[in-house]
Parts: C-alpha cells; sequence; structure tokens
C-alpha cells in the first residue's frame, strides 16, 4: 500500500538499509550519469515542471520518543535535484508491507511532468 504525503528533505534518509557506500559501487561513469540524471530533473524543476514521488518508507529513529523519519527506497536523482533546487518539501509516496522495497518504481514513468500551459 501506499499514499501519498508532502515531506521535509530534512526528515528524509536518502539512503536505503544496506546501500553501499558510492565508492565500494560506482566508477567514474555511474557516478557521471548520476549526477547527470539529477542535474537533468532540477533544469525541468527550474522550469516549472513538477517532481514525481518518490518512493520512501517510515523509521522509527528513536523508540523512546517514538520519533519517525522517512528512508528514501526509489527516486535518489529527484531526491538530489529538489534539494539542489532548494525545495524544503519533497512529494513522496510512503509504502508499507511488502511494497517497501528499494526500487519498488521499477518501471514507472518518472519523468518531470512539463510546465502547466498558460490558460
Amino acid at each position: 500500500m501506499k499514499t501519498f504525503k508532502m515531506i521535509s528533505i530534512s526528515e528524509i534518509n536518502p539512503f536505503d538499509d544496506g546501500h553501499p557506500n558510492k565508492s565500494e559501487l560506482w566508477d567514474e561513469k555511474e557516478l557521471e550519469m548520476h549526477n547527470e540524471g539529477a542535474l537533468f530533473i532540477l533544469s525541468g524543476i527550474r522550469k516549472g515542471g513538477e517532481v514525481n514521488p518518490i518512493a520512501v518508507r517510515e523509521r522509527v529513529v528513536d523508540y523512546f520518543n517514538m520519533k519517525k523519519k522517512y528512508e528514501r527506497l526509489d527516486g535518489y536523482k529527484r531526491y538530489c535535484a529538489c534539494v539542489l533546487s532548494g525545495m524544503t518539501k519533497i512529494p513522496c509516496y510512503i509504502y508499507s508491507g511488502e511494497e517497501a522495497t528499494p526500487g519498488c518504481q521499477y518501471g514507472e514513468e518518472l519523468w518531470n511532468i512539463p510546465p502547466k500551459e498558460a490558460a
């Protein structure tokens, strides 16, 4: 199940559990592709486009106070573009249950939504 919510960027951990450190996984070409993707999305945001929601799941980070944060599951480039654009909140789908796995948005259409046409 997934629900939509605008979430403060400061409440989102950009890396899912077990996400390898970029130095362990990415070579220079792969890192460049990630950067180019984030910059492409950023240019769409600056032109008035909207960002499709990233995928997150709730995680309790303080059991004493039951404080929750969110862990990003999918949408790293969209997350980075939102941070670079100065946004304070980011559109998110909060996944739960069996759907709450890294890469859960694989295969969905996730490009920037074009700016709304002037009426």
